[in-house]
């Protein structure tokens, strides 16, 4: 690779990272051809994109970046993972295949939100709910409160309509 492919590669790493809201570091060794596509379409379903790079172009396109914190994860054959939209998605479908590809593929480390997370963690990530089911429990215990309020609004108005109601109905009959 001469230096005018270094330049374009560190240009274009530096490009993703700045659109990236997660960027997973994960060894795949002796990964064919036919896994490495299904993993990369698989990520670009969930909103990412799979990168293989050399760690030292990496390293010089993360320093003074938000995920500078992975320098010490770029070690051996590195597989990058930056993720556009929801880091949740990304992060599932990566340790899924990561479970599934055991002995070829291991998540090192990720950083989203400015936070570095270890393995574990990334694996916790994945476990959560995808950004939409998050957001609609939100919602949900948000319209909890209020829907209790109306409701106890609208009890005293409802408990005088049926003494009322009871009162006509034995007078009617009495």
């Amino acid at each position: 690779m001469d230096r005018n492919q270094k330049a374009a590669l560190l240009g274009e790493l530096q490009e993703r990272l700045r659109k990236a809201g997660i960027l997973i570091v994960c060894q795949a060794t002796a990964l064919n051809a036919h896994k490495t596509r299904e993993l990369r379409r698989a990520i670009r379903r969930a909103g990412g994109e799979l990168k293989v790079a050399k760690n030292t172009i990496v390293r010089i396109a993360i320093d003074g970046t938000a995920f500078a914190g992975l320098t010490p994860f770029l070690q051996g054959p590195t597989r990058l993972v930056f993720g556009y939209g929801d880091p949740v998605a990304v992060a599932k479908v990566l340790v899924q295949f990561a479970r599934e590809e055991s002995e070829r593929v291991q998540v090192r480390a990720a950083i989203t939100s400015g936070k570095l997370l270890d393995a574990q963690a990334v694996d916790e990530l994945a476990k959560l709910p995808e950004r939409p089911v998050l957001l609609g429990r939100l919602l949900a215990l948000m319209q909890t409160p209020a829907s209790l309020l109306v409701r106890l609004l609208q009890e005293p108005g409802a408990q005088v309509v049926r003494v009322l109601s009871q009162r006509s109905e034995q007078l009617r009959t009495g």
